[in-house]
């Protein structure tokens, strides 16, 4: 048995990671996907998770190209006080805007942020502002071996199954340009994504670090039975 050890370090060289051959590992993506909010119910024990794939993934045994996040069942009797509050803010936006105050107007007087604002209305613009709604909270890790950070895309689909359904539904999906990582401080970005055909929000961590090179080797190891 051999080991190699390297470890996963920022890039502080300035230069971009650039493409390489796909059989020597540069870089390691990480993708913690934590919450999917205001998420529309499909009914009592509906099973939902997030789905990842990439491009660029070097093929390995241990690495797939796309890979199935936990599923999670909705529990109404968790969910009921944070969608009551949301379904208030939302129906006040709605009423305000309804008025003719401007967004910036609603933000002030609801005492949230522009984007908040944004998000709200438009998600009533989705589903009419009705429809019992979902918060699920994940502490979901995917990762990806890629050879061309620049040119590799990330794909998150929320994905759905009823109680009862033997097929599993694309609720929506968003792709993500790796490439936007490499201007980012750290290389890492922490954001709300809203989903455009749903109007869910994604609540998401991502970050790229170089393989660095071997700084241990253990070779000549032996057992016996």
């Amino acid at each position: 048995m051999s080991a190699c050890w390297r470890p996963l370090v920022l890039n502080n060289s300035g230069g971009h990671l650039t493409k390489i051959h796909p059989e020597t590992p540069r870089s390691f993506l990480y993708v913690g996907v934590y919450e999917c909010a205001d998420l529309p119910s499909i009914g009592p024990e509906a099973q939902h998770w997030v789905a990842a794939q990439c491009t660029h993934v070097v093929q390995q045994a241990n690495w797939q190209e796309q890979m199935a996040g936990q599923r999670m069942a909705e529990k109404d009797e968790e969910d009921i006080s944070v969608q009551n509050a949301e379904e208030e803010l939302r129906r006040k936006a709605n009423l305000l805007h309804g008025h003719g105050l401007i967004n910036t107007e609603i933000a002030d007087v609801l005492y949230i942020d522009l984007q908040s604002v944004k998000d709200l209305l438009h998600v009533s613009s989705i589903c009419g502002g009705t429809g019992r709604r979902h918060t699920m909270k994940w502490e979901q890790p995917f990762g990806f071996v890629l050879y061309d950070p620049r040119n590799a895309v990330l794909s998150l689909r929320v994905m759905q199954q009823a109680k009862g359904d033997k097929k599993e539904h694309i609720t929506d999906e968003y792709t993500f340009k790796i490439c936007e990582l490499l201007e980012a401080e750290r290389f890492t970005k922490c954001w709300s994504q809203l989903l455009p055909k749903c109007g869910a929000r994604l609540k998401l961590r991502l970050h790229l670090r170089d393989v660095g090179s071997p700084s241990t080797d253990m070779v000549n190891f032996s057992f016996n039975d």
